[in-house]
């Protein structure tokens, strides 16, 4: 943020000024009884002295200086006379002292979100522990949990710039921890990365939104699986209150909704569409979906981990048994999401029912 324009120029005209000012006061106060009517030639002292500042306001306005002091000064006179006068002073030399170390407001918020010079073996590690390259476990979300309680300020510092950076709905339960942190600091750049996060999404909501309403066919439809894509992800952000995301959810199904009817909804947005509607409580919408797309090969382990939900939410227990001992060999446990099918599927082919007292 630039100063504003011949900023140490007004204030020295002010603070000159204002030194005027305050003797002048202080001699109408200190030798009023010397005036044949005091109060009255007080008043008019002052009055004159009020004019004075306004004349000084209106030619730093004309010249495109800082007002700032300027009009502390005439307001303060007005109130508190020679007194405030003094106050003011003080003011302006206490601040002209600490601008000397003061940051502008805008390389202060960039502060929180340094651009840092990384060679490519730095940025892969960073994609690797931010999750970024896919390789399976969660894990490396737990340590960044630790370091926002138990490291220094600089550490949680870097760590909230790399959450928000890379920004995942799992990172969420970080961000809002670091609200509650002990460090001032760090509870300011975990608020001003959640509020950036928010107004990121919102602001890529509406883009989108304003580009639907003008779209038409095919282009239409790649706006309308973004505007889906994207209001999946904030709503499950874990950013908003439960009533916002609610109302999110509610319209994220209207656009995938839209694209399962035209037959435009690739894989990914069919195991969001049936996450939806379990989480709105659409039982049947959800197993429809999800029973039309077992063949599905590219998110086999999501769209079976979801049909066995369906099924479990249905209490179909005699079809879940029967489906996890057929399909029980042809899950891979290469990764962690195929893995956690399997091991679910075994519980229920091997006699979950009878642990949970189910009948066959």
């Amino acid at each position: 943020m630039k100063k504003p324009k011949h900023y140490n120029v007004s204030t020295l005209q002010v603070f000159i000024l204002a030194v005027i000012a305050m003797l002048v006061e202080l001699f109408a106060s200190f030798y009023s009884e010397s005036f044949q009517n005091s109060l009255q030639a007080i008043l008019q002292i002052h009055l004159a002295v009020i004019f004075t500042f306004s004349l000084l306001v209106f030619y730093q306005y004309k010249k495109g200086y800082d007002l700032k002091a300027a009009f502390l000064l005439m307001i303060i006179t007005i109130a508190t006379g020679p007194f405030g006068i003094a106050l003011c002073l003080i003011t302006i030399a206490i601040h002209h002292q600490n601008m000397k170390y003061s940051k502008p407001f805008n390389e202060w918020v960039s502060m929180f979100f340094p651009e840092e010079e990384v060679d490519e073996d730095e940025k892969l590690i960073e994609r690797l522990a931010f999750g970024l390259e896919d390789l399976g476990d969660k894990g490396g979300i737990i340590p960044f949990a630790d370091i926002i309680a138990l490291g220094t300020d600089d550490q949680k510092r870097i760590v909230l710039s790399k959450l928000t950076k890379h920004f995942k709905p799992e990172f969420s339960s970080t961000l809002l921890m670091a609200l509650k942190n002990p460090s001032s600091p760090i509870r300011v750049q975990a608020a001003t990365s959640i509020t950036r996060l928010e107004e990121n999404f919102a602001d890529n909501i509406m883009s989108l939104e304003k580009k639907l309403n003008k779209a038409k066919g095919q282009h239409k439809e790649n706006i309308l699986e973004d505007l889906a894509a994207k209001s999946y992800d904030y709503a499950y952000s874990g950013l908003i209150d439960s009533k916002q995301a609610e109302n999110i959810r509610q319209k994220t199904i209207l656009y995938y909704q839209e694209l399962l009817d035209n037959k435009k909804l690739n894989d990914l947005g069919k195991t969001h569409l049936i996450k939806l509607y379990l989480d709105q409580n659409h039982i049947k919408e959800a197993y429809n979906i999800a029973k039309k797309n077992l063949k599905n090969k590219s998110k086999k382990a999501q769209i079976l981990a979801l049909y066995m939900e369906c099924l479990f939410r249905m209490k179909k227990y005699n079809e879940l048994r029967r489906f996890s001992k057929e399909n029980l060999n042809k899950v891979s446990k290469n990764d962690s999401e195929g893995y956690f099918v399997y091991e679910n599927m075994k519980l229920w082919s091997e006699g979950l029912t009878t642990s949970l007292n189910i009948e066959a």
